[in-house]
């Protein structure tokens, strides 16, 4: 429980990072995480000619200063919504390098 505890911590602490810079041309918010991914829904006004893409990636990069390891692997937009799914690789700590999974099943590493 305390792997789920400061995973979910470093994610909502990247979220807010990211809505202080961001918002509001774009604000992120956490719809859910599971066991090998995350959803999270953008909305704003953006600005589309510097690129929707960019403010998406942008919390994968707000993710890896937190000492997450994340990808993006789809986009989704409903108008002026867009629902990124996410997958976190690794969480980096100062004593270990875990995966994502092991960490929200509650396993550590050796």
């Amino acid at each position: 429980m305390r792997g789920k505890t400061r995973l979910l911590g470093k994610v909502k602490k990247a979220i807010e990072e990211y809505n202080r810079y961001r918002s509001p041309e774009a604000v992120a918010k956490l719809k859910s995480l599971r066991a090998d991914s995350l959803l999270v829904e953008f909305t704003g006004s953006f600005c589309y000619t510097c690129g929707v893409y960019d403010y998406l990636d942008d919390l994968r990069v707000m993710f890896e200063e937190e000492g997450m390891k994340a990808e993006m692997l789809e986009v989704e937009s409903e108008g002026d919504i867009f629902i990124v799914k996410f997958r976190l690789i690794r969480l980096e700590t100062k004593e270990s390098s875990e995966s994502f999974g092991r960490v929200l099943k509650g396993e550590t590493a050796n």
